[in-house]
């Protein structure tokens, strides 16, 4: 008789898509943030209310695009 073999699951590609998944929402999370607050400051600053708001926006989240078309074509680069 054959024993039951357990197969145990490789979860490496799965700790793997995590760890990317987290690294991309927190990035979607702090450079637009961190923008946003300069833009406030700068706004404050040189009493142009919404323009560096917005436009810190618009550059946190254009960073954000960017590092995700460069993590997508990483992940492609390693298969």
């Amino acid at each position: 008789m054959e024993k039951n073999k357990t197969v145990k699951p490789n979860y490496n590609s799965f700790i793997s898509a995590f760890e990317e998944a987290s690294k991309l929402s927190i990035s979607f999370v702090i450079f637009p943030v961190i923008f946003l607050l300069v833009g406030v400051f700068l706004d404050k600053r040189l009493s142009t209310l919404p323009l560096f708001i917005v436009l810190g926006v618009v550059v946190g989240f254009i960073i954000f695009i960017y590092k995700v078309k460069k993590t997508i074509q990483d992940l492609k680069k390693d298969k």
